[in-house]
Formats: structure tokens, sequence, C-alpha cells
């Protein structure tokens, strides 16, 4: 995954970090065959949101923030994990990703995999 500055700085620098975040938490992922499908799921998803021009920067910045926070989450061990964050979370990525055209492809293949890895 390559790294995009989209906008204007602030909310480039801020796209551009959480990109950072999302692909060492992919990378982490995918070496392991329990968490592999999730990583790709998060892989996936991060570049669909890129790419989607549909979407305007702050909500660019802030659904890839959310993205960045569930693969983090993904990569601690479940009892240190933010459960109470979590399913909120996957709940405003879904109604980001179902409202705004091309996302909703996404969300519909790889929405599954991301809430039954939390157990959701």
């Amino acid at each position: 995954m390559s790294t995009t500055i989209i906008g204007n700085q602030n909310f480039g620098v801020q796209i551009a970090d959480s990109i950072t975040g999302i692909q060492g938490s992919v990378n982490t992922l995918l070496q392991d065959k329990g968490t592999e499908n999730f990583g790709k799921a998060l892989d996936a998803l991060t570049e669909a949101i890129k790419k989607e021009n549909n979407l305007d920067d702050d909500k660019r910045s802030e659904v890839l923030q959310q993205i960045n926070f569930l693969g983090q989450q993904a990569t601690m061990p479940i009892e240190k994990r933010q459960g109470g964050l979590i399913k909120p979370i996957i709940d405003t990525v879904s109604g980001v990703c179902a409202g705004v055209g091309g996302l909703a492809a996404a969300w519909v293949t790889w929405g599954p995999v991301i809430s039954k890895f939390f157990g959701f």
C-alpha cells in the first residue's frame, strides 16, 4: 500500500499517519494464519477508502483513523482490547461505507470478516 496525501496538508498528514498505522497493523496481521484474513480485509478496505472520490477529506480522515484503531486493537491480546469501543467503531465504519457508492461493495465483502474477527 502506498501513502497518499489527500486534500489540504493538515488532512493529508492525518490521512498519511492513519494509513501508515494501518499498514503496520496489516503487516503484523498477515504474518499470522489466525489473523491473515483480517489483515487482508483491513488492507482492501483501506485501499477502497483511499480511492473513493465521493468521500470528503473530513470523512476520509475520520474513517481511516477508525480503521487504524481497529487494526491496532486486532494486534493486541484479546484481554487488552478496548471492547467497548470496537463495536461502535465497526458500526460507524459500516454506516459510512453503506452511504458512499463504491465503499458499499467493499464493506459487503470485507465487513463480515472484520466483524467476525472481533466476535460480532
